[in-house]
């Protein structure tokens, strides 16, 4: 959850929210993980970001072995 509130205040400032975004890109370091952090994004997105929005972003995942930060589990660009 902590990932979405960092993105939504980055867009906030400059002037964007969540429906001005075409597409993520999900790193995960922790591929048996993807199940829960799909259940947190479509939470999020159902009841806050994309709630009165016809079409969500697409969206791609990749497994990775390492991030920037070692203590990172996953990154959404």
């Amino acid at each position: 959850e902590q990932v979405y509130k960092n993105l939504e205040k980055a867009l906030k400032s400059v002037g964007a929210t969540f429906g001005d975004v075409a597409k993520f890109g999900i790193y995960i370091k922790d591929m048996s993980k993807i199940a829960e952090f799909r259940e947190v994004r479509n939470r999020l997105f159902d009841q806050k970001y994309y709630k009165n929005q016809p079409n969500r972003p697409v969206s791609t995942a990749i497994g990775v072995t390492e991030l920037f930060h070692p203590d990172w589990l996953l990154e959404v660009e």
